[in-house]
This record gives C-alpha cells, sequence and structure tokens, in this order.
C-alpha cells in the first residue's frame, strides 16, 4: 500500500553521442517551449540499481533486500531527507546510507516539526540495532526486518545520541516509487544523462533560462513519495 500526502548510459562512439546530444537539445528546444505536457510510460523491466557502497561486504541477500525496498533512499544526505519528510506526519522516517564511514546505514525520522538522524548499528554477532550497547534492543539480521519489527510493534524506540538518551517513534517509513514523467522533465533526464560523459551543461547551445532549468534537474525527481504499508507478521 503506497499512502501520498495532500542510468540509462547512451552506446556507441563519440560521435554518436555528440549527435544524440545535439538531437536531444533540439527537441528540446521546441518541447519546452510548449504549454501542454505528455506523460511517458514507466518501464516495467527496468532493474533495480543496486547500490554497494557502502555495503560491498555484507550478504547479498542484505543487498538485494535493501535496494529493493521502497523505503531505502540510497545515498541521499540528511538534508534532502528532510525535504522528503516535511508533508509527513510524526513518526515518518527514510531510509539512507550512512555519511559515517562506521556505519552502513542511518534512519532519518520526523518527530512533530523537527528532524533526527540515528546510525543502524551492527554487533559482534553481525546483527543490526539502533543501539547495541542495549541487551534489550530487538537485533536482526537486516536493517529492514529490523525497522519493521520496530514498526510493528509501535512502541517508542529509547537510544542514545551524543551521550543523551532520546526516544523515539518510527511509525511510518517513506517509499518511493517512479512517476510518470511530461516531455520537460524527459527531455532533461536525457540530456543530464548524456551529459555524464563529460560535457558541461553551460557549453550546451541553449538559453539561460534552459541552462538553469537543466542544473536544477535532480534524478530524484522521477519519484512520488508516500507512506508505506509494512509486512505484517
Amino acid at each position: 500500500m503506497f499512502t501520498r500526502p495532500s542510468k540509462h548510459s547512451v552506446s556507441g562512439d563519440s560521435g554518436h553521442r555528440r549527435g544524440l546530444l545535439k538531437s536531444t537539445i533540439k527537441r528540446m528546444k521546441g518541447i519546452l517551449s510548449l504549454s501542454g505536457r505528455s506523460r511517458s510510460s514507466c518501464n516495467p523491466c527496468s532493474s533495480v540499481s543496486m547500490h554497494t557502497a557502502p555495503g560491498d561486504h555484507l550478504p547479498t541477500n542484505v543487498q538485494v533486500e535493501v535496494a529493493q525496498t521502497s523505503w531505502y533512499h540510497n545515498s541521499i544526505n540528511g538534508r534532502r531527507a528532510m525535504q522528503i519528510l516535511a508533508p509527513f506526519p510524526h513518526g515518518s522516517f527514510v531510509l539512507r546510507d550512512s555519511s559515517d564511514d562506521h556505519h552502513l546505514y542511518t534512519v532519518t525520522y520526523k518527530a512533530s516539526d523537527q528532524y533526527g538522524s540515528i546510525r543502524i548499528e551492527k554487533d559482534a554477532d553481525g546483527l543490526f540495532t539502533l543501539n547495541a550497547t542495549d541487551p534489550l534492543q530487538p537485533r536482526f539480521a537486516s536493517p529492514v526486518a529490523l525497522l519493521e519489527h520496530v514498526v510493528r510493534v509501535q512502541q517508542p524506540t529509547p537510544i542514545t545520541v551524543q551521550g543523551q538518551h532520546v526516544v523515539v517513534y518510527l511509525q511510518h517509513p517513506i517509499g518511493r516509487v517512479p512517476r510518470l514523467l511530461t516531455l520537460q522533465e524527459l527531455c532533461k533526464q536525457r540530456i543530464t544523462t548524456d551529459l555524464a560523459a563529460g560535457t558541461g551543461i553551460d557549453s550546451l547551445p541553449l538559453p539561460n533560462n534552459l541552462k538553469t532549468s537543466l542544473h536544477a534537474w535532480d534524478e530524484d525527481q522521477k519519484y512520488d513519495y508516500g507512506i508505506v504499508e509494512t509486512k505484517k507478521e
């Protein structure tokens, strides 16, 4: 259940790439001037994006489980996590890669109008927990199983953050699903993907307002966000 609130690579040699880029830019100039919008269909055959850093030493089944979980948001930073959580209620959270090299994953959560982050720890037995120093804290073989358990019990989770004892509620995992893109967005996506080969946006023969629009494009804009219902025991 999904409740909403209120790299493609270019094949061929460099000449073929430049031809594709010029063709796409030409189409974009026309499409961005249109007021009408069209929708694209999602590709049901697209493969799961495996994010393996950090986590290369994790069992493959754990990496796959995390990568296939809609409320795992890869390597977004804390600021972006807070932006995603902003329209959702108290207790909402996302799972993301930790910026700390000593940890694999971090949970960023919303408590009333404030936000916080807690690192998922791995104990000596290789089990994941929110507080390795507390023997009463639940431990699971994967971070997904751990957080699904925390959501199911619907009880506050006591943790220690920088020596301070705090209680957090993790109730609503916020997932993301691919959305239908407009023609304008498809153009932005294609051009910025092609430019991954090295050519800068500022070097393109486009008006400044279109360059600004391309700079503002973020791959994360391809998704819609909503509360996900976790598995039942």
